[in-house]
């Protein structure tokens, strides 16, 4: 799974802009997490159509970089998100990105996807 993160100036209506780029080209969004400074702010947003998202926002000069995240099952109970940093963290892998995409589902994007995959192999989705 890949995801964008989408770089704008911290100020109203960047995330309409987006958003609206992609839904004129037919991609819907299906997760996202937004992060602002004072001036600068990123977007990250999953789709269903990266070929299609790569276009619209390259069209509408809107800059962006592609990263593989993995898709993580986390159960929606005490503890369970505790247990899967732990399993990363453990073995030495940095999380550079996570955020909720649906119910118990966590986009995560980590310094060595390998031996993450490896590790979270029973979770992946």
């Amino acid at each position: 799974m890949e995801e964008f993160t989408i770089y704008v100036k911290n100020k109203p209506g960047q995330l309409a802009r987006v958003c609206d780029v992609l839904y004129r080209s037919g991609v819907n969004i299906q997760g996202t997490a937004t992060e602002g400074t004072r001036e600068d702010g990123t977007i990250k947003i999953i789709t269903n159509d990266v070929a299609t998202t790569k276009k619209a926002l390259e069209k509408a000069r809107i800059p962006f970089d592609v990263k593989e995240v993995l898709l993580v099952k986390i159960l929606n109970r005490p503890g369970e998100l505790a247990k899967m940093t732990k399993k990363i963290g453990g073995r030495n892998i940095n999380i550079e990105s996570i955020y909720l995409i649906g119910d118990e589902k966590f986009a995560v994007r980590v310094n060595d996807m390998g031996k993450a995959k490896e590790i979270l192999k029973e979770d992946l989705l």
